[in-house]
Order: C-alpha cells, then sequence, then structure tokens
C-alpha cells in the first residue's frame, strides 16, 4: 500500500470517528438536558411544597399564639372568680351561723303566743 492510500484510509477513519464522537456529544446533550429538565420540575416541586409548609407553619404560630394571650385572659379571670367564690364562701358561712342562731318559723309562732299570753 502507498501512504497515498493510508492517508486516505486515515481520513475516512478520523472522519468517521469525530461523526462518531459528535453523535455521542449530541446524544449525551440530549440525555443531560432532559436529566436538567426532570430535576428543575422536582426541585420547583419541592419548593412549592416548602411554601405550603411554611404558610401552614405561620398559620399554626399565629393560632398558638392567639390561644396563649387567650390562655393569659382566662387565667387572669380565673383568679378573679377565686377570690369571688373564697368570698361568697365566707358569706355563706357567716349566713350558716346566723340561720343557727335564729329560731324556726314553728318555735317563732310558739313564741309569739306566749307573750301574747303573757300580756
Amino acid at each position: 500500500m502507498n501512504e497515498e492510500k493510508i492517508e486516505e484510509i486515515l481520513k475516512r477513519r478520523d472522519e468517521s470517528m469525530q461523526r462518531y464522537i459528535a453523535g455521542l456529544i449530541e446524544e449525551s446533550d440530549r440525555k443531560t438536558g432532559a436529566l436538567s429538565e426532570e430535576f428543575q420540575s422536582r426541585l420547583s416541586t419541592v419548593a412549592e411544597g416548602i411554601t405550603i409548609l411554611n404558610e401552614k407553619v405561620d398559620r399554626i404560630e399565629t393560632t398558638q399564639n392567639a390561644h396563649t394571650e387567650m390562655i393569659g385572659i382566662i387565667a387572669e379571670d380565673v383568679a378573679v372568680l377565686k377570690d369571688d367564690v373564697t368570698i361568697l364562701k365566707d358569706g355563706v358561712s357567716e349566713i350558716k351561723t346566723e340561720l343557727k342562731n335564729k329560731v324556726s318559723r314553728p318555735e317563732f309562732i310558739e313564741l309569739k303566743q306566749t307573750v301574747l299570753a303573757m300580756s
């Protein structure tokens, strides 16, 4: 074989290899692009989920703060009611003591009749 023929064979082989490598690069770019799009889509879905979760956490925090405030108000009201109940218990105790010292209606009628009879 002569040198020109060898160069021609090598040139065709180089061109064939370049086309093959270009095809591989094109296929790789296509697959990489598809993977990139899929990754971006999934990343977008995750980001939306995180946004929704953040909104829910904010609502929960707002509700918790409102409930904490209401519990504080209720605790104050309970303290006032507790004081009122203590006062009422003392008053009822006094009334019970006074009632024990009073005469019953039949006893009062009998006492009245006795006083009238004495006069």
